[in-house]
């Protein structure tokens, strides 16, 4: 969108000049890509593109954690000619390590929005390590148990004597 000068001078005569704006728009997802079941040693490959102004800058996290920069994972992104970035994540040859929760992250200074699916690879369960987390008293935690391997049926977390179904995912 752009604003529009108008000028009347003595004779109505008008005089218009367009000035062309730059606002500041958060970033909306033009594509995203869904829940994906391959068997071990398959490629694999998931797409996110997104639009905004400024361009917005797209990462990956795999269960939480940045999609590690190795062999098996290769990442990428590219902007096209109408201003949207697309941005990959392709694995060669998927093994029961690659599943999880994938998220696909959009970024710019109006905004931030997330995207996040599973990849699912048959093989037995497992439980990524976790990271220390502090937390405020009387402030929401959220956690989440960065699980991979499939079919995982429950998660549940226990705290002493207690078992809590505080997620229960039916993969």
């Amino acid at each position: 969108m752009s604003y529009l000068c108008h000028i009347i001078v003595k004779n109505n005569t008008q005089i218009k000049e367009d000035l062309p704006s730059n606002l500041d728009n958060p970033p909306e997802f033009l594509h995203t890509f869904e829940n994906v079941t391959v068997n071990p040693g398959s490629s694999v490959s998931l797409k996110c593109s997104a639009s905004g102004n400024p361009l917005p800058q797209i990462t990956w996290s795999l269960d939480g954690a940045q999609v590690p920069e190795d062999q098996s994972f290769r990442s990428g992104d590219y902007v096209t000619l109408e201003n949207t970035v697309v941005s990959y994540v392709n694995i060669s040859r998927a093994g029961v390590e690659h599943s999880g929760e994938f998220t696909c992250t959009a970024k710019n200074d109006a905004g931030e929005i997330y995207h996040s699916r599973w990849l699912r690879i048959p093989g037995p369960p497992f439980v990524r390590p976790m990271k220390n987390q502090t937390i405020v008293a009387g402030e929401t935690m959220k956690i989440r148990c960065p699980a991979g391997g499939y079919p995982i049926h429950r998660i549940s977390w226990e705290r002493g004597m207690f078992t809590t179904y505080l997620t229960i995912h039916y993969f």
